[in-house]
């Protein structure tokens, strides 16, 4: 009788193959250490053919390189087959004896694969985590109990998915791999004979975790101050969220906390603008199995305009292309001009008019505060050196001003600054034609000045306004002839360009019309009656101007 080997049941650690005919039943008994390889038990269960006398079993070790020993064949009287074989290739033959004892043909040779017994994973074992200073990758010594008879071993690393995320074949008994950091695998490891055969999986992989380095600290985007209601940082790659907190600086120098939450998304809107103060706000990254960032800290001012209108919004965001955006700052201008000088003194008979035009000009420096972050108050003071040249001569003079200012942002139009205080100025007096100009003294006078400022930002870079000021001569403090001084009224219009060169900086040119004026009284002198009650000075001029602004 012909027998066919056919695989009814095969373990994982043992391979065969075949087809119809006699039926098989493989199971694992369990494993015996020899001297030289682990023998693996099975059994074999042979369909039972009724009036057979027994079975024969052929089995042939195939080695590698395709050389084959010596067969060895098992004698069997019950359909079950019991046996101890070393791990590797076999050819595997059966056939069937009769009730006289003669066997029949032999079934076709099948290949029979023994595998080696499983590697326990020793390192990283279940459950451990791994903290890694990388952002990407960190390299992980993985580690096994080693197998008789392995020639090397495959070791796989998986991720969540089940992909394959490293793998490496090594003859050792451990191996360095680079795994993405911030997620959690799992690793197996499989032994490999000579025949390259691969041996059994132990039966549960281990499952570890690779904690990755700490995100980078978040950048904040440029935070708007006027009517501020949204606050941005830029995407940290990797973050998943943030941890905020917004605190305002109270009036006794505390900060308290407004609000602390997390988010998903890098900024934070608010319903309605943030009430005008200083604010202090905190954020940092996070990221599982990732070390958080450093926190990252920002102050600003928040100025709630209590209106949304763009013009007026647009005006208070332009307002350093006129000024600087400094509480305390410097200035420095120049006016130049062709004056016209005039002048009458009738304190001689029949009195005597000096009128000509000189080359002229003034330079100022100053300095300005504004009482604090968006206050509407300030102060201001500043110091004026002027002079004119005629026939080589320079005659020079001096004022300056102390004033409180005013500031009042008037929606779309602009910002009107109103200054008030004292100021102290000289004139200088001449008399004479021609060549023979001399100067007797100064006007010196003490009064009142205030101006007025409408400054307009065109852009953010770009801005425009006009000025005016007045001044009174309420209070003489020296004359030529040392009698009373005559309050009189000077004034200056102008208009002026400027330009934001930077956050400190500014710059101005412009026009301006001046008009300066004193007077005092004649002398009394007996038997002398004057053409009129009063010595005069007036000087007027059209001045180009330069001015540099610079906040500290």
């Amino acid at each position: 009788m012909n027998t066919a080997l056919v695989v009814r049941k095969a373990r994982k650690w043992l391979s065969l193959g075949g087809v119809g005919g006699v039926f098989l039943l493989i199971s694992i008994l369990g494993v015996s250490a020899f001297a030289e390889l682990p023998r693996r038990s099975l059994e074999m269960e042979l369909e039972e053919i009724e009036g057979n006398q027994g079975y024969q079993v052929e089995v042939t070790r195939v080695l590698k390189g395709g050389e084959k020993k010596k067969p060895v064949v098992f004698k069997l009287k019950s359909n079950t087959w019991n046996a101890k074989l070393v791990p590797g290739k076999y050819e595997l033959r059966v056939r069937t004896v009769d009730s006289r004892g003669v066997p029949g043909d032999w079934s076709p040779a099948q290949e029979l694969s023994v595998k080696l017994p499983p590697s326990r994973p020793l390192k990283p074992q279940t459950g451990e985590v791994i903290r890694s200073e990388e952002a990407e990758k960190e390299k992980v010594t993985f580690s096994w109990q080693p197998v008789q008879g392995a020639a090397r071993y495959k070791v796989q690393v998986f991720n969540q998915k089940g992909q394959v995320v490293a793998e490496s074949t090594d003859s050792g008994e451990s191996a360095a791999l680079e795994i993405p950091v911030a997620d959690a695998f799992s690793w197996q490891v499989t032994p490999i004979a000579e025949e390259e055969i691969e041996g059994d999986l132990f039966e549960q992989a281990a499952r570890f975790e690779v904690y990755g380095g700490a995100l980078e600290s978040p950048e904040f985007e440029q935070i708007e101050n006027i009517n501020t209601e949204l606050i941005k940082w830029k995407k940290v790659d990797q973050a998943i969220k943030y941890d905020y907190s917004l605190e305002a600086l109270e009036a006794d120098g505390k900060w308290r906390t407004i609000e602390s939450r997390n988010v998903n998304k890098p900024g934070r809107r608010y319903q309605k603008p943030l009430p005008s103060g200083h604010y202090r706000i905190k954020v940092l990254a996070q990221a599982d199995r990732r070390a958080p960032s450093k926190i990252t800290i920002a102050e600003f001012d928040s100025m709630n305009l209590g209106t949304r209108n763009p013009a007026a919004v647009e005006q208070v965001k332009s307002e350093g292309s006129y000024g600087s955006k400094s509480n305390l700052f410097g200035f420095a201008s120049y006016y130049i001009t062709m004056v016209d000088y005039k002048g009458v003194s009738v304190d001689q008979s029949p009195g005597y008019e000096t009128q000509y035009p000189a080359i002229g000009g003034t330079g100022r420096l100053g300095v300005g505060t504004w009482f604090g972050d968006n206050s509407k108050w300030g102060m201001l003071t500043w110091a004026d050196m002027s002079g004119f040249t005629i026939k080589a001569q320079t005659f020079t003079y001096v004022s300056g001003a102390l004033s409180g200012v005013y500031r009042y942002r008037a929606g779309g139009w602009g910002q009107l600054r109103f200054a008030g205080g004292l100021m102290y100025r000289e004139l200088p007096v001449t008399v004479g034609m021609g060549d023979n100009i001399s100067t007797q003294s100064k006007i010196t006078t003490v009064g009142p000045v205030l101006s007025a400022n409408l400054m307009r930002g065109l852009t953010r870079k770009l801005g425009a306004q006009l000025n005016l000021q007045l001044y009174h001569s309420t209070m003489g403090m020296g004359t030529p002839n040392g009698k009373e001084n005559i309050s009189d009224l000077s004034y200056q219009l102008g208009v002026m360009g400027s330009l934001a060169i930077s956050d400190q900086m500014v710059g101005f040119l412009g026009y301006a019309y001046r008009s300066e004026k004193a007077g005092y009284k004649v002398l009394e002198t007996p038997g002398f009656t004057p053409s009129q009650s009063r010595n005069d000075v007036t000087i007027t001029g059209h001045y180009f101007n330069l001015m540099l602004e610079y906040g500290f």
